[in-house]
C-alpha cells in the first residue's frame, strides 16, 4: 500500500507572508520586554486574556482588546520561541490545505469558541483563576489538527526518528491537552483544549455546521440500529407448534423456530 511521506520538517517553508508575520511577532515581543522589564509598565497584564467573571464575581481584569492582543504578545522567552517555531512548522501546511480565507475562518472561529468555553468554565470555578492567557499556543493546536486530519495516513517522522501517521498526532495532541487541563485547570489550558476540539469538529464537518449535525445524527442512528440488531440477532423457540397438521390425528406438538 502506498503511503504518503512527509519530510521531518512537516513541509514547512519560510514564505514571505510567514516571514513578515514572524518578524512582526518578534518585534512586538521585544517592545513588550523593554516596556515591562526596563520601564516597569504592566504590559503583559494589559495584553493578556483574562476571564471577565469568576466565582467571586467580576475580575476587573478583562478588556475588549485582549482576545486580539493575547495572540500578538507572549509570556517568557521560551514560550515565545516555542510558539514561533510551531507557527513556522504548521502555518504553511494549513494555508496550503485551506487557503488564507479558509484558514482565517477555522482559526478565528476555533479561537472564539475556545474563549467562550474558557470564560464559561471560569465563572463557576471549574477553571482555577481568571488568567492570564497569552501567546498563540491555542492557535497552533488548531493548525496541528489541520495538518494531521488533512494527511491522516501520511507517515511522519516525529522527532526526526519516530514514524507515525498524521492522524495519530491529532490523537496525541488531544491526550496531552486533556492532561494539561486536568493537571492545571487554568484558563489557558481550557482555551487550548477547546480550540483544538473545535478545529477537529470543523475539519470533520468540512467547515459546515449542518454537516456536523447531520454526521452526529447519522452516527447516533447507526448506533441505535446496531443495538437493535444485536438484540434481535438470535433465534427464539416458540412452543406449541401446529395444530391438526398434515398426517396427524390430533393437535400437533411441533416447535416453530423463529
Amino acid at each position: 500500500m502506498y503511503r504518503q511521506r512527509v519530510a521531518p520538517g512537516f513541509g514547512a517553508r519560510l514564505t514571505p507572508f510567514l516571514r513578515n508575520l514572524l518578524v512582526a511577532l518578534v518585534v512586538l515581543y521585544v517592545v513588550q520586554v523593554v516596556l515591562e522589564s526596563w520601564m516597569g509598565l504592566p504590559v503583559t497584564a494589559l495584553v493578556s486574556l483574562w476571564a471577565p467573571v469568576g466565582p467571586a464575581g467580576s475580575t476587573g481584569m478583562f478588556h475588549f482588546w485582549q482576545p486580539v492582543s493575547a495572540l500578538l504578545f507572549n509570556a517568557d522567552p521560551v514560550s515565545a520561541a516555542l510558539d514561533w517555531l510551531m507557527l513556522f512548522f504548521f502555518l504553511p501546511p494549513t494555508l496550503d490545505f485551506l487557503g488564507r480565507k479558509g484558514s482565517a475562518k477555522l482559526l478565528g472561529i476555533s479561537w472564539v469558541i475556545g474563549i467562550l468555553v474558557g470564560f464559561a468554565l471560569a465563572w463557576p470555578g471549574i477553571v482555577l483563576g481568571a488568567g492570564p492567557c497569552v501567546g498563540i499556543t491555542a492557535m497552533t493546536t488548531a493548525m496541528i489538527v489541520v495538518f494531521g486530519m488533512a494527511r491522516p495516513k501520511a507517515q511522519i517522522l516525529l522527532f526526526l526518528v519516530l514514524p507515525v501517521k498524521g492522524l495519530w498526532i491529532v490523537y496525541f495532541e488531544v491526550f496531552l491537552l486533556s492532561l494539561f487541563f486536568l493537571f492545571t485547570r487554568s484558563l489557558e489550558s481550557a482555551i487550548s483544549l477547546t480550540t483544538c476540539l473545535a478545529a477537529i469538529a470543523w475539519m470533520w464537518a468540512d467547515g459546515n455546521p449542518r454537516t456536523l449535525l447531520l454526521k452526529l445524527r447519522l452516527g447516533w442512528l447507526q448506533r441505535q440500529r446496531k443495538a437493535g440488531s444485536a438484540g434481535h440477532g438470535r433465534f427464539d423457540v416458540i412452543e406449541g407448534g401446529r395444530s391438526g397438521g398434515r398426517g396427524s390425528s390430533g393437535p400437533g406438538n411441533d416447535d416453530w423456530v423463529h
